[in-house]
């Protein structure tokens, strides 16, 4: 009896069926360290071209304003000097010899914006008023907690200017000299004038008299016309 199998030669090698050895589908090693090679490509490439447009942002995208004519300087230099000249006189002549300010640095800032660009949206009333009135509550209100808590007063700095930032856009009543008036709030050394009447002489009483000195001296000049809204 022949005990060869059917299918395989005399000589025992096959007889030509080929036997293919399975492969599974989407398991090749080949192929998944190109795949992960391919990610790490395109991560790569999304953090550069992040960065590349970021450090874009940089270089601006519109060209300097011209500067003003002569006349429009002329007015800011007298318009600003007249305004802080009226807080200095009650300052020094005055609100000195009762241990209260009536000037504080925040005020030059706000000179700048209300006597050079009177037109814009941040110098305008309510903006003026408004914007110090809050921040100055905001940084007195840090300023008593800071007391009483022993905070971080590094952390209390920060937190001032920046509550008092998003407080004024809330309300849009943005105006930046505020965010100095809350750090000076927070900042400035143990006095009689400190607590919330601070709030009031300087902060809003101080932004009342620059008020009235724009809405006096502005309106004299040819080419302006404070203010632009209430």
């Amino acid at each position: 009896m022949d005990n060869h199998h059917p299918y395989e030669s005399n000589s025992g090698e096959s007889s030509g069926i080929e036997i293919k050895e399975e492969v599974t589908p989407g398991i090749s090693l080949d192929n998944d360290k190109n795949d992960n090679s391919n990610k790490k490509k395109g991560i790569v490439t999304k953090i550069k071209d992040y960065f590349i447009n970021y450090f874009k942002k940089w270089k601006g995208y519109e060209k300097a304003p011209p500067r003003p004519d002569l006349e429009e300087i002329g007015w800011s230099w007298l318009s600003s000097f007249i305004g802080i000249l009226v807080l200095a006189l009650i300052h020094y002549r005055v609100m000195i010899d009762r241990e209260m300010l009536m000037l504080i640095g925040s005020f030059a800032a706000s000179a700048v914006l209300i006597f050079a660009a009177p037109k814009a949206p941040l110098s305008q009333p309510r903006n003026l008023i408004f914007g110090h009135l809050f921040s100055s509550i905001i940084g007195m209100a840090i300023r008593v907690a800071l007391v009483y808590t022993n905070a971080n007063f590094e952390v209390a700095c920060a937190l001032a200017v920046s509550l008092s930032i998003a407080f004024m856009q809330l309300t849009t009543t943005l105006h930046p000299p505020g965010g100095a008036t809350a750090l000076i709030g927070v900042m400035s050394a143990e006095q009689r004038w400190r607590g919330f009447y601070f709030c009031l002489v300087p902060v809003t009483s101080g932004a009342l008299i620059m008020l009235l000195t724009a809405l006096i001296v502005n309106n004299f000049a040819r080419k302006r016309s404070y203010p632009v809204f209430w």
